[in-house]
Parts: structure tokens; sequence; C-alpha cells
């Protein structure tokens, strides 16, 4: 066997753990193809070691078990060994799964976790891990927007795009570290645009929250998800609703139109009573 389709075969293990484990998963996605090839390679001869003592002792424990083992690779030198790296990554990266699982989602007393409920702590923290160390300002404050979305008092968050829209919602889900992912998803609470000269927010668009998450509700949040460009994001931050309403919106002897459309369709001929729940 040509000594390339050799190489290949490590290579290819090493790419199926990085694959396969979130730790690294995640991270992967922040690396050009080069970089790439060198960590699949790298992980792939490392597993390649424990692999090749497994043979060997395999070898000392059963012979007819590793002479059966051998000539099904043709009696090529190493070649069992190589070949194991490929059940072997999947394997060894699902392990690295669980036991990162059991370190951010400890089993207590009251509450038992099963399998997946490890597996996805581990997805979620690795993660955090990797947009929070190659990530971006706004790709680490909308990931963290995303965690808190599901908190008991989620936070908002306010997006201006480069067209001077603005949105006001939570951050359903945010992009991860791949190149392609280029939308973020937005329940939005509110809508508007910022004005021209003075870059104020102005609402004009209020949406049923308080009917988003009725049981018996006939609307639903997910029929206002709004996919929003990435690239079209110019500012981002957190909104506090209340303060907003409190200290900066327009009172009701100041309506909106008073204070610049600059031609933006649907804007408010007046101020339209918002009822933030």
């Amino acid at each position: 066997m040509p000594s390339n389709l050799l190489l290949f075969l490590p290579l290819l293990g090493g790419y199926l753990f990085i694959h396969f484990c979130h730790r690294f998963y995640f991270r992967a996605q922040a690396l050009d193809g080069y970089r790439l090839i060198f960590e699949a390679t790298i992980a792939g001869f490392t597993l390649f070691l424990p692999c090749r003592v497994v043979v060997y002792l395999l070898g000392q424990g059963w012979p007819e078990l590793r002479a059966l083992w051998y000539g099904a690779g043709g009696h090529v030198p190493l070649l069992s060994s190589l070949a194991l790296t490929l059940p072997a990554a999947p394997l060894a990266a699902y392990i690295w799964n669980l036991c990162e699982g059991l370190r951010a989602l400890p089993t207590s007393r009251d509450e038992e976790n099963d399998e997946w409920a490890f597996l996805e702590a581990s997805r979620e923290k690795a993660l955090s891990w990797a947009v929070k160390r190659w990530g971006n300002t706004l790709q680490n404050l909308l990931h963290e927007a995303a965690k808190r979305a599901n908190d008991k008092d989620p936070a908002l968050v306010c997006l201006t795009m480069k067209d001077r829209k603005a949105f006001v919602g939570w951050i359903a889900k945010s992009p991860n570290l791949r190149a392609n992912d280029a939308y973020v998803s937005v329940i939005p609470v509110m809508s508007g645009y910022r004005h021209k000269d003075t870059l104020d927010l102005n609402f004009s668009v209020f949406y049923p929250v308080e009917s988003y998450f009725e049981e018996d509700g006939r609307l639903s949040a997910d029929e206002f998800l709004t996919a929003l460009p990435v690239a079209e994001i110019t500012s981002a931050r957190f909104f506090d609703l209340d303060l907003y309403f409190e200290k900066f919106a327009p009172g009701e002897d100041e309506p909106v139109s008073n204070q610049g459309t600059n031609g933006l369709a649907g804007a408010p001929a007046g101020r339209v009573a918002a009822s933030p729940s």
C-alpha cells in the first residue's frame, strides 16, 4: 500500500475526532483549511499511539486474533494500528464530551441528569469557550444574549442596521464561528429606525409580546422570528426596556413624526403606546 494512503488514515481519524469532539469542533470553525489539516494530523497521530499500544497488547494476549487482524490488512506494517484510529476517534470524542458534560453539569441528589443532558452541557460549554476565545465583540454579545434568552428575566438586545433600522428583541439563535453562518435570529419586541441626524431611536412597530408564550394564544413567537444579516449590523447592545420608556422615549406631546423620518417607509404619524411585558 502506498505510504501516502497510510498517512491518510490518521489524518481522517484526526478529522473525525475534531468533528465529533465539541471542544475542538467549534474552535475548528475559526480555522482556515491548512490549519485544520495540520491540527487534524496532530490529533490523528496522537490517537495512533494508544491504538498501537492496543494492537501490541492484543498480540501479546491473543496472538491468533492479532494474526487475523494483521492478515485482514494485507500484512502491511502498521496498517492495523492506523486503521484502528478510525473507530477510536469518535469513541474518544464521545468520552471527552461526557467528561466535559460531567464537569459542566454535575449531578445533584435532587435531579439526575441523563446522558443527553451531559452531552448538551458539553456542547454549550465548548461553544461558549470558542466564541469567547476566538469570536469578535459582536459574536460574544450575541452569544451571551442567546444564552440569557432562556433565563427567567431574558435579556433584550437592540440591533441597529446599516439602513438605520433598529430592532429590539430576544436573540433566538446567535451565529457561531463558521464563516458562512451570516445571520442572527431575533424574536422582536419592537422595531423602528434611528433619526438621520441625531441617531435617536424611534420605534414604530410594537409586537404582541404578551401573546408570544400563551398556550392558547393565536400568535406565537415563531411567527415573528426575524433573520438579520450580521454583516449589516452596525451596533448592538443590551437594552433596558423600562429605562428606555422612563428616560428616552418620546413624550406624548412629541410625536415621532416631528423627529424626522427621512423617507423611511412605515414611519409613524405619532407615537404608538407600547405595552411591554
